[in-house]
């Protein structure tokens, strides 16, 4: 995986939660503690030490990897409001600029069928609160890609809006390749438009559903 940003400065107001967190723990394990502490054969220059950034250090450690990994997912809006993309995805993708009907897809009798001209994709996302990874893989006619960057905006509307720049392994042909996608995401739902350097097919759409 690696690292993306988000707008605003929500992840600064995470740091500085958990940093107060860690405090308020840290003094009332001191409070708790100390007279056991105290019975130590420590020196006293130790001791300070041992209160305060040492127990403070590892608390905050302990909260933010945990709060990485799954806290995230829970926190309310007002707190972190990344949105979870983990997970499957499953659509269609369009090449050689070709539209998709996205209300024909996404309702009626044939909804998330994909026709004769879409190619049937799988999206794999893999993230936590730092990092993200997007693993695009067709069904058939297509090479797998990853992303390499990836920025979240909106993530404070209803309608937030992903970017991401992926490499595509292409074949012997054309080689490794590279390009951009940019989906809108809503009602699990991720849908909209990408592109790719001059070897690739250039220029398309997407949609997908969360599986």
């Amino acid at each position: 995986m690696h690292r993306y940003t988000v707008e605003g400065n929500n992840r600064v107001k995470v740091i500085g939660l958990i940093t107060a967190a860690s405090i308020v723990t840290s003094l009332i394990l001191h409070i708790g503690l100390s007279p056991r502490i105290d019975t130590l054969p420590l020196p006293d220059y130790i001791l300070p030490f041992v209160y305060t950034v040492l127990s403070i250090g590892v608390i905050f450690a302990l909260f933010y990897e945990t709060y990485k990994e799954y806290g995230w997912r829970m926190a309310p809006q007002f707190v972190s409001p990344i949105p979870n993309l983990s997970g499957e995805w499953e659509g269609c993708v369009s090449e050689d600029g070709e539209p998709l009907d996205f209300d024909a897809y996404l309702s009626g009798e044939e909804c998330c069928q994909c026709g004769d001209d879409m190619v049937p994709a799988n999206l794999t996302v893999s993230q936590n609160f730092e990092k993200i990874e997007f693993d695009y893989t067709p069904e058939k006619n297509g090479h797998n890609s990853k992303s390499q960057v990836a920025m979240i905006r909106g993530t404070y509307s209803n309608r937030p809006v992903v970017y991401y720049l992926f490499k595509n392994e292409g074949d012997s042909e054309t080689g490794e390749y590279y390009g951009g996608a940019r989906l809108d995401l809503g009602d699990d739902v991720l849908r909209g438009q990408y592109f790719t350097g001059p070897v690739g097919p250039e220029d398309g759409q997407a949609v997908f559903e969360r599986s």
